[in-house]
């Protein structure tokens, strides 16, 4: 289902809820959509998980996110927490 899509970790500042499945954009072009989302204590932001489209998938990109009431926040790509790196690879069993 999500196989043209990355999935990111988006940093906010607190505001107005954001529900699962929120529209994810780019100057009012839809991109993608939230899948989870949490409070960090220790950034004191809000945390998005998000799928978004591949070539919007990159780390530094900011993206409005639709709230509860209908209201946009902003929010910047912190990570991208699918990818391979030397010290995750392993061999399947």
């Amino acid at each position: 289902e999500n196989l043209d899509k990355k999935l990111l970790v988006l940093a906010c500042e607190q505001g107005d809820k954001v529900p699962l499945k929120a529209q994810v954009s780019i100057q009012d072009s839809p991109v993608g959509y939230v899948v989870n989302q949490c409070f960090s204590k220790r950034l004191n932001k809000d945390l998005l998980m998000a799928y978004v489209d591949e070539t919007f998938g990159w780390v530094g990109v900011e993206f409005d996110i639709e709230t509860e009431n209908k209201g946009i926040r902003t929010a910047k790509a912190v990570s991208s927490p699918t990818f391979v790196t030397r010290s995750v690879e392993g061999e399947a069993s």
